[in-house]
């Protein structure tokens, strides 16, 4: 049985992915995957599995008509407005889509990036093992346009999977972010680096996956550049010619030969992605030792969440049902403390 997916109207900057394609940079292949990592990894395992290939949904939003048997879908990051048909969502929810109806999927009051997934076997293109699409340079596809339609083998529907999420604190934007200095600090003097820690700075509305630009303050880079091309990473937080700060992000270049005055954290990296133009940012130096115990700090996080979601499945009615609320009582009528007797 194959089930249809419309895209009625498509935002900019959506495209389809899965975990991506990590390890392969060597080889001048970007990784690619999703801009919210973990949203990502919560989506999947919301609806029962590892690395399950989505839509990944900017700003613009989108609207999907599904053509099939009911199917179970969920929608993972961000604070934005999901509606089934008349019904209003709540941002991170497993819900069942049945034949006919729409979903509609636009910016609410927080976070620029979410996923979402329908339980199936996704006809779509794979290449070196990964379904996502490297959107600069149309590896594996570019972005979705309205009018496209997704194929969907074998739509499942598991209604024990229906459940309402709590948007947890790590997948909140940042008001800082933690940065390592370096590699090529030396570039900047130290009142180029102070500059970088002490003034403020907005997210720019110049950015893709590649990367998103940053504004405030110039930051000079002091001489002449020397460095050859070296690898890059995503997090890097790399100084171009107009002298203001690009954060390298999913589908950032394998190699490149500005200067890197700092890389962020990987727990401030994924809180990053969440930010929205005009979101002020301020800058904090850590040492390579406190951005490894946040990663650590992150990941315990991350893994206590997902032990979590089965405690969210099921209705308000059948979740007070499985919740011990007072303990020791089994019976309204009589205290089990009392004897017989009494």
């Amino acid at each position: 049985m194959t089930g249809r997916l419309l895209l009625d109207h498509v935002g900019p900057q959506i495209s389809l992915q899965d975990r991506g394609r990590p390890g392969l940079m060597r080889y001048g292949i970007p990784p690619s995957g999703p801009m919210a990592r973990i949203c990502h990894r919560v989506l999947s395992s919301a609806l029962g599995g590892e690395n399950l290939t989505c839509i990944e949904a900017s700003l613009g939003g989108l609207t999907a008509i599904w053509h099939g048997p009911p199917v179970t879908a969920a929608f993972v990051g961000g604070r934005f407005d999901i509606a089934l048909g008349e019904q209003v969502l709540a941002p991170w929810s497993v819900f069942e889509i049945s034949p006919g109806q729409s979903l509609k999927v636009k910016a609410g009051k927080a976070g620029a990036w979410g996923y979402l997934g329908l339980l199936g076997d996704w006809d779509v293109p794979s290449w070196q093992g990964s379904a996502s699409a490297h959107v600069p340079s149309a590896i594996n596809g570019a972005m979705l346009t309205s009018g496209a339609e997704i194929r969907i083998q074998n739509p499942k529907m598991i209604p024990s999977l229906k459940a309402t999420l709590p948007v947890p604190d790590f997948a909140e934007a940042p008001t800082h972010l933690d940065i390592v200095m370096g590699p090529q600090d030396g570039f900047f003097d130290p009142e180029t680096q102070k500059t970088l820690l002490q003034s403020p700075f907005k997210v720019s509305a110049r950015g893709d996956r590649m990367g998103r630009r940053l504004v405030g303050e110039r930051l000079p880079i002091n001489g002449t550049l020397t460095m050859p091309s070296e690898a890059l990473m995503r997090g890097a937080v790399q100084i171009a010619g107009d002298l203001q700060p690009t954060i390298l992000l999913a589908d950032h270049q394998t190699t490149g030969g500005y200067p890197k005055i700092a890389t962020l954290s990987t727990a401030s990296t994924e809180k990053f992605v969440q930010a929205r133009p005009g979101d002020p940012i301020q800058f904090r130096a850590i040492c390579v030792e406190e951005a490894i115990q946040s990663r650590r700090k992150l990941e315990r996080e991350v893994v206590r969440y997902l032990a979590q979601i089965p405690t969210y499945r099921g209705s308000l009615q059948e979740r007070l049902a499985r919740s011990n609320l007072i303990s020791g009582v089994i019976n309204a009528q009589k205290d089990p403390a009392q004897t017989s007797s009494d």
